[in-house]
């Protein structure tokens, strides 16, 4: 099956997403970058209430994350997971 929604995008100066809106402004979705341009934070909120914080850590340069670590709450139940990476030449 098929769905379509709209959803509105919002960028800096820079042209990196910082803000996402959908469903008329029920769910959003801001993201944070470090001063390498890399994203190091997206927070998700629904009703304007914060679900769910993605954090994310790199190594020296490295433009792909070495880990990261999401935080969810709902209905007074927080979980945290933490996801680490591995990558090959």
């Amino acid at each position: 099956k098929y769905s379509y929604q709209q959803f509105s995008v919002g960028h800096d100066t820079k042209g990196r997403i910082v803000e996402s809106h959908f469903e008329n402004d029920r769910r959003n979705c801001y993201f944070d970058y470090d001063k390498n341009d890399r994203i190091s934070r997206c927070q998700s909120s629904e009703y304007q209430n914060s679900t769910t914080v993605l954090d994310y850590y790199y190594r020296d340069e490295q433009s792909l994350p070495e880990k990261n670590i999401k935080n969810t709450q709902q209905n007074n139940i927080v979980e945290k997971e933490e996801y680490a990476y591995e990558f090959y030449k």
